[in-house]
């Protein structure tokens, strides 16, 4: 679905419509998860410079057709509004347990050691953002993004065979970035 720029009010605020679509996918009543993109607008012809602020950034190893599909068949993606990817990069959003580590629209083994790592470069930026951070449904924390140390959160064991834990990046009270979600099992 298309989080930006109306997507998420309706669907992909914290506890919203979104998490209750990916809780379905955790506890097996739906096949395949639900991944957010940010919308494009060419609302003047085709030329590449027109297009809206929102942008998707996929997670590829090489630029070609099939890289790009796979990220956005599997979630590998990020979503941005505000013309922010010119001033923020994700350098790191993963969940690291037990040594393994799993990115956006991954699988990983639950451990006890179970951390999510948010580490974004705001190019010196004076770049108010708040990070909640949304775990199985519910908002876990919520707190100011203070670089260039990176958010490390540890994972509380999921309730469930399988969980999840994604992020939404807000400049004041509205959403600026948003992560797919990264999933774990027990």
């Amino acid at each position: 679905f298309a989080i930006f720029f109306e997507g998420y009010r309706y669907v992909g605020n914290p506890e919203g419509l979104w998490d209750t679509l990916l809780m379905q996918f955790c506890l097996g009543t739906r096949r395949k998860p639900v991944w957010a993109i940010s919308e494009i607008d060419m609302e003047h012809g085709t030329d590449p410079k027109t297009a809206s602020v929102s942008q998707t950034v996929f997670l590829v190893h090489k630029k070609s057709k099939d890289e790009y599909l796979e990220a956005l068949r599997t979630g590998r993606v990020y979503c941005f509004t505000d013309d922010l990817t010119r001033w923020v990069t994700i350098r790191d959003y993963s969940v690291t347990a037990g040594g393994k580590k799993a990115i956006s629209g991954e699988i990983v083994r639950y451990e006890n050691d179970a951390v999510l790592t948010l580490d974004m470069d705001v190019r010196g930026q004076d770049l108010t953002l708040s990070v909640a951070i949304i775990k199985d449904g519910l908002m876990l924390v919520r707190r100011d993004y203070i670089g260039p140390k990176p958010l490390v959160v540890p994972l509380d064991e999921p309730e469930n065979d399988m969980g999840y834990v994604r992020t939404a990046i807000f400049r004041g009270d509205r959403m600026v970035i948003a992560t797919n979600p990264i999933f774990y099992v027990k």
